[in-house]
């Protein structure tokens, strides 16, 4: 009987597990599962998701816009266009590579 109680308990919580099987220190599956949670109309769950997967990836942009554009519908404000951009002068200039360490220039 009891083993019979178990497996009613662990199949009713089967779909419960798969829904939580994710890497909650991935901001990719953080975010796709954000926005499974939008579709199904729970913004509070998709926003507490998308500030983490924001504070573990602060410049992904992608994350970023997604965290806004939730917040703006959130607050019935217009979303920003994009959001995560710095400013042409904050931007570092990839095609100039900075001067190696002292140690690499010794002979």
């Amino acid at each position: 009987m009891r083993q019979f109680l178990a497996l009613v308990l662990l199949a009713s919580l089967a779909p419960t597990m798969e829904a939580t099987a994710f890497d909650h220190y991935d901001p990719v599956a953080l975010d796709e599962s954000a926005a499974a949670y939008i579709r199904d109309g729970d913004w509070n769950t998709a926003r507490i998701l998308l500030e983490r997967a924001a504070r573990l990836a602060p410049h992904d942009r992608r994350v970023q816009r997604h965290l806004q554009q939730l917040k703006a519908r959130m607050e019935g404000t217009p979303a920003p266009a994009e959001v995560g951009t710095p400013p042409a002068e904050d931007r570092p200039d990839d095609r100039v590579l900075p001067e190696p360490p002292a140690i690499w220039n010794a002979k």
